[in-house]
């Protein structure tokens, strides 16, 4: 830990993100402990409702779909 992962990780986004049709989201993870909070915490970020008839993580992939976009997800482990 320490080392700058986070820091070049965000760089890359930066220098990246417009490459992509819906630029780049940055969603940190290093508090979220278990996998229902990681889908939350991601469609959270990105604004993607959660709801409905199917479960959270259907539903992030529906909402992510359609979405061209540089997703950085950082402390996932």
């Amino acid at each position: 830990g320490g080392v700058g992962k986070t820091r070049l990780a965000r760089q890359a986004a930066d220098n990246l993100g417009a490459q992509f049709r819906d630029g780049k989201a940055f969603v940190a993870l290093a508090a979220v402990l278990d996998f229902d909070d990681v889908v939350t915490t991601i469609a959270g970020t990105l604004g993607i409702q959660l709801g409905g008839q199917t479960d959270a993580a259907t539903a992030l992939v529906h909402g992510l779909r359609d979405r061209e976009m540089l997703l950085v997800l950082d402390n996932l482990e």
